[in-house]
């Protein structure tokens, strides 16, 4: 009885007061990240060049009032290094994912 008491109180609970804002904004925030990663990878190799699969999203901070533009501020700077760096490539997205390309020729 008491379990039906508390599921009744978080319905009532969830219902009046949705969590779309907090959904919502991670949701913008994630493709701002993944668009921003994209772009910055770009400014670095080349405007043609092709965008490697995109990390996982961090946590976005807590002092972020605009989801997608911080995502994007974020991924950006996370896509120039990595592209900087050399951290992803092709090669290792294939061999990431059990294929390994004939380089012998």
């Amino acid at each position: 009885m008491r379990n039906l008491k508390i599921a009744v109180l978080l319905l009532i609970g969830f219902s009046l007061f949705p969590p779309q804002n907090i959904i919502g904004q991670s949701q913008e925030y994630q493709e701002g990240w993944e668009e921003g990663h994209c772009q910055g990878w770009k400014d670095v190799k080349g405007r043609y060049a092709v965008c490697p699969v995109t990390p996982i999203c961090p946590v976005p901070t807590i002092n972020c009032p605009n989801g997608y533009r911080c995502g994007y501020n974020r991924g950006f700077k996370r896509g120039r290094k990595d592209a900087i760096e050399g951290r992803v490539s092709n090669r290792q997205i294939f061999e990431t994912r059990g294929y390994r390309p004939n380089t012998r020729g």
